[in-house]
């Protein structure tokens, strides 16, 4: 792979690139789910590879799948559009070669080089826990295998492997005494093969079945996100906040250095984290990955930089220029960190006057503003205690403003499937609006 990296960037400089860069990524991806006792598998496997050509400040990008593809093909179509389109004065050149780290855990061999039918068998093993517990389960899981390849015209030549688990299961435990079902959507992410089976199987023992209502008024009040409904409102908004262009700007909410959050909220983004889902030696242009504070103890600290941007606003690249084969690198998070705090749930909970838990959400946010507008399902607290459990809710409010006024953080960290380990809080000032 590197080899047919390094040959792409001799091919494009023979044909007079002042600078090229190839970028190969090997994807190998097992899809097992079961629904209704019924089993379904797929597997996908290719190899893209992507150039981009620089002719001065004029710049090509292409990209094919190999080898229906012809790599010659490619590079011509790189070289064709390097030719044709505007100059870009910002641009100073691709990255320097620079010493890499790389990762603990990013890439285990027994879960690379397990079957189809080993991945079953562990699914079954999934399957026959909960069904001890006098329950049901119906998982979801893909596996993923991917080798990643890059070089330059300036000496970087990069190379590594990693794997992937994304786990969900929908489990049911019927509570016999009662009569009645509990159910709980449980999800895992990991580089190996390590679903916690004692936690899966608790959670969907002890969850007991809803006493429903609807919020009968309208009212401004407090707030426990847990951490589904953080990843869905706040991060789209921190992202934006901290993308290097949006900062130097002017645009980002945190471009003025200082006070962004409540002080006891510290986020970093972190692609040197051991076993982390998105932890890589170097990013998607060969610039090494790295640890960057964000936001420590509610004081902005740090923009995310591609080496684009880095130049242009003389700077150095953060190591955050993401992509896959067919995409040119941009500016991304990788590993988005939000350090815990001391507080479970029911304790954020119990600070409640009265307000919301909010587990899920979905409508509108406007990362730039911050404005987030839309349906959530949850439980409305009254005096500290959970009263009573709500299908859908309405509510509103700003994101930004929302992490001024955090009261607490929670200890119980929790992992998405593209990286962000993200815990609950307490904020306030959110807007609560009548429904059932």
């Amino acid at each position: 792979m590197l080899d047919t990296a390094l040959q792409a960037v001799k091919d494009l400089e023979r044909m007079g690139a002042s600078e090229a860069e190839g970028y190969i990524q090997d994807s190998t991806e097992v899809i097992i789910s079961v629904k209704d006792k019924e089993w379904s598998k797929r597997r996908k496997k290719d190899t893209c590879i992507g150039l981009r050509t620089l002719t001065g400040k004029k710049k090509g990008f292409a990209a094919g799948t190999l080898p229906m593809c012809s790599l010659e093909e490619i590079e011509k179509l790189s070289f064709m559009f390097s030719q044709n389109t505007p100059a870009d004065p910002s641009w100073e050149h691709l990255p320097y070669s620079k010493p890499c780290y790389n990762p603990e855990g990013i890439y285990d061999r027994t879960l690379a080089e397990m079957s189809e039918e080993e991945v079953m068998d562990k699914v079954q093993v999934i399957m026959n826990a909960v069904r001890e517990k006098g329950g049901s389960a119906e998982p979801n899981l893909l596996l993923r295998v991917d080798r990643i390849a890059v070089a330059n015209s300036y000496g970087v030549e990069g190379f590594y492997q990693s794997t992937k688990l994304d786990f969900a299961c929908l489990c049911r435990v019927e509570k016999r005494e009662k009569r009645e079902e509990s159910m709980a959507a449980v999800e895992w992410h990991s580089r190996a093969f390590d679903v916690d089976l004692e936690g899966l199987v608790t959670t969907a023992e002890q969850l007991e079945p809803k006493n429903f209502s609807a919020i009968k008024k309208s009212f401004t009040g407090e707030a426990v996100f847990l951490p589904d409904a953080v990843a869905h409102i706040f991060l789209p908004c921190i992202k934006w906040a901290v993308h290097a262009e949006n900062v130097y700007s002017g645009r980002s909410r945190f471009a003025e250095k200082g006070e962004v959050s409540s002080p006891v909220l510290t986020i970093t983004d972190d692609g040197t984290l051991p076993t982390g889902v998105r932890s890589a030696p170097f990013d998607g242009e060969g610039n090494p990955m790295q640890k960057t504070t964000l936001v420590e103890k509610g004081i902005f600290q740090n923009a995310l930089h591609s080496e684009y941007t880095a130049n242009k606003y003389g700077d150095v690249s953060t190591g955050n220029a993401l992509r896959s084969a067919t995409t040119e690198p941009s500016v991304d998070t990788t590993n988005t960190i939000m350090k815990p705090g001391d507080h479970s749930v029911d304790a954020l909970v119990e600070q409640v006057d009265e307000g919301v838990l909010i587990r899920n959400f979905s409508g509108d946010v406007d990362p730039s503003r911050g404005y987030f507008d839309g349906r959530a399902d949850g439980s409305y607290i009254n005096h500290g205690e959970i009263e009573f459990h709500v299908k859908t809710f309405h509510i509103r409010g700003n994101a930004f403003e929302s992490l001024l006024n955090i009261v607490l953080v929670g200890k119980n960290q929790v992992c998405t499937s593209d990286g962000k380990y993200l815990v609950p809080f307490l904020t306030s000032e959110i807007e609560i609006i009548q429904g059932s």
